[in-house]
């Protein structure tokens, strides 16, 4: 019985080696079903001027973002020759590199969209959003509170 099991263990490795799956995972299916596994529509990390960097909380990151904005437009409305006070609605585009482009959402004189040229030109460095780690094109739409010396 001792001199069967040597060869009842070879025999049994042997067949057992056609149980084991050596599939050889293609690189272009795992990446495919990576990108699958994406969600591309949110980001994981907002744009962020480098004063709201401190905070963890990415809800509080995008305020600070808004109110830096706000901050920096208000010097230029406090210039704009008219007595209202209004939300406009502007678009905020982030480039991967920080560069930051902004547009009104309404239509609006071209004495106004100068005064916004101007703001976005006086902005702070821009870090820009982040997805699993790498920088990403992001586009925001913020509100800025218009409001001239009148009424403030």
């Amino acid at each position: 019985m001792l001199r069967l099991f040597p060869c009842f263990l070879v025999f049994f490795l042997i067949m057992s080696c056609s149980e084991f799956n050596f599939k050889k995972t293609d690189q272009r299916q795992l990446l495919e079903s990576e990108k699958m596994a994406i969600d591309w529509n949110s980001l994981d990390q907002w744009p962020t001027f480098e004063s709201c960097d401190t905070d963890e909380n990415p809800q509080s990151r995008l305020e600070c973002l808004t109110a830096t904005i706000q901050l920096h437009c208000e010097e230029g409305f406090k210039y704009y020759d008219s007595h209202l006070t209004d939300t406009l609605w502007v678009k905020l585009n982030v480039s991967n590199t920080g560069a930051i482009a902004m547009t009104f959402v309404q239509e609006v004189d071209s004495s106004l969209v100068a005064v916004l040229e101007d703001c976005s030109a006086s902005l702070p460095e821009i870090m820009p959003a982040l997805k699993r780690g790498q920088p990403v094109n992001c586009e925001l739409k913020l509100p800025l509170l218009f409001r001239t010396p009148d009424f403030q």
